[in-house]
């Protein structure tokens, strides 16, 4: 072999080594930078039913977590936990200069009259949607769950009540309470047909949820002029069906043939709705209803305690020749389960508060990782008609 052939193939050798070489060298690639997002949950009040948010809540984190290991997400619960307005807008700024991405809110119901700061509530009210709107309008994301806003001009109502401020969230999550007052009605018209004779007895008179089911009940009772059925009561009705008066002027209280009432029991200067209790509620429902005046009672927030109270006292019990005393409720405390068990009350709708936890949580992740606002104004979340015929099937 010649000295020409030899060096040929020694120089093609070299040239396979040193391409052996580079091809054993591992290429750096770029170091990934870690997405970091912070949620904040913040509730009004200590209350046990939140629980349920707070599950919700917890599981889209994990899901999330686990569907994106590249990401940190960090999610906090908080609560008022002296139930002032004040506490809860102090938590809110606190947060927000700690570097909130989103907040998950559960705007307080009753708490801007509070005995420790008076009118100041309201001025504190005032700066959290101030607050609200600056944040969402410098790229922060808000997101209300269970209690929203309502609009002033579909409802005879003060405009400047707290519950009618009305932040800049961007979507709400949670129950349809109007469709709520709507399934009451619907109920006590099967039940009692053109004989229906229907209070609502519930929380505080201007609490958002109940100013919302009370305009589902006028909707049904509008749709069913004529049939005989009837709101008599004061408390829930508003012209067409009635009239709203302020409490110590019910023509039941106070008058000759009034239902023994202590008249030195007056709501506060603010117009909160006075705490009825089982005494009363008994005497208000025996007058109403011995003068053939109310057979149906449409009950929510604390006032279901006290009905299934009166029921059980009285012995009332729902049956197919009992039309005198139906009871429909909403709410889901154990009480009012067992009084469905024990046929005390026809029926009880409730809501799913995990599902206001899990698709808050799951939307607001969705809002802050891809910079958007969603176009729904709301999801709402499924409520539940319980009486006998499934209330054993209630935890599966």
């Amino acid at each position: 072999m010649n000295r020409r052939i030899i060096s040929v193939i020694g120089i093609l050798v070299i040239v396979a080594l040193m391409c052996c070489s580079c091809q054993d060298v591992p290429k750096e690639e770029p170091e990934k930078e870690q997405k970091e997002y912070k949620v904040v949950i913040i509730y009004p009040d200590p209350m046990d039913m939140w629980e349920d948010v707070t599950s919700g809540a917890k599981k889209a984190h994990a899901e999330i977590l686990n569907a994106y290991p590249d990401v940190s997400f960090d999610l906090k619960v908080f609560r008022s936990e002296d139930a002032t307005m004040r506490s809860f807008y102090e938590i809110f700024c606190r947060e927000e200069a700690n570097g909130t991405d989103g907040f998950c809110l559960v705007m307080p119901r009753d708490l801007t009259w509070d005995e420790e700061i008076g009118d100041s509530g309201w001025s504190y009210w005032i700066e959290m949607n101030n607050e609200i709107e600056t944040f969402v309008g410098q790229g922060g994301h808000v997101v209300t769950l269970g209690i929203d806003q309502v609009d002033p001009s579909r409802f005879e109502v003060d405009a400047k009540l707290h519950y009618f401020a009305a932040p800049s969230r961007e979507c709400f999550v949670g129950s349809d309470n109007t469709l709520f007052g709507r399934k009451q009605a619907e109920k006590a018209i099967e039940i009692q047909g053109g004989n229906a004779k229907i209070i609502f007895r519930g929380g505080a008179y201007r609490n958002p949820e109940n100013i919302l089911r009370r305009s589902g009940i006028h909707e049904v009772m509008e749709e069913n002029r004529g049939s005989g059925a009837e709101l008599v009561d004061g408390y829930c009705s508003s012209p067409p069906y009635g009239h709203q008066y302020p409490w110590n002027e019910h023509p039941y209280i106070g008058s000759e043939n009034g239902t023994g009432y202590d008249p030195k029991i007056q709501p506060t200067q603010h117009g909160s709705e006075l705490d009825i209790d089982i005494e009363m509620f008994e005497d208000e429902w025996s007058y109403l209803n011995d003068r053939d005046l109310a057979n149906t009672v449409i009950g929510v927030s604390f006032a279901t305690n006290y009905i299934c109270d009166v029921w059980k006292g009285r012995g009332w019990y729902d049956s197919d020749t009992n039309k005198d005393h139906i009871a429909i409720l909403a709410e889901d405390s154990p009480d009012v389960i067992e009084a469905v068990k024990e046929r005390l009350i026809t029926c009880t709708l409730i809501e799913d508060r995990f599902e206001w936890g899990y698709q808050g949580v799951k939307l607001m992740y969705e809002m802050i990782s891809e910079g958007f606002s969603p176009e729904q104004d709301h999801i709402y979340t499924p409520t539940y008609m319980i009486d006998l015929s499934n209330v054993y099937d209630l935890e599966s």
